[in-house]
């Protein structure tokens, strides 16, 4: 049987990232990390109930982009979210922010 990390669609980034999230209207410092185009793991003291929405704001170079996501799944620390109606640009920024992101 395959693990986990073949199963994936997209290569994930180690990088741990500091980013702003907004949930229920209310904005808060998070961690991102196991980046990938698809998603991403969120690290907040209160983790999200599984099929929330958010936003996340990520700083790539001097630009802010929104990511909407999802959440998929919650630890006591994390949660995970795929990112959703995600255009084109952004599909295309996120990937070429990664490559500079993993050695």
């Amino acid at each position: 049987m395959a693990d986990e990390q073949d199963e994936r669609l997209h290569e994930r980034s180690n990088t741990q990232l500091g980013c702003e999230m907004e949930f229920e209207g209310e904005k808060h410092e998070v961690v991102l990390s196991n980046l990938s185009v698809g998603g991403a793991q969120v690290s907040w003291g209160n983790p999200i109930e599984k099929d929330k929405e958010i936003i996340l704001f990520v700083r790539v170079g001097e630009k802010v982009e929104s990511l909407n996501a999802i959440v998929r799944w919650k630890s006591d620390s994390a949660f995970g979210v795929q990112f959703v109606s995600m255009k084109a640009k952004q599909v295309w920024m996120l990937q070429q922010w990664l490559r500079q992101l993993t050695p």
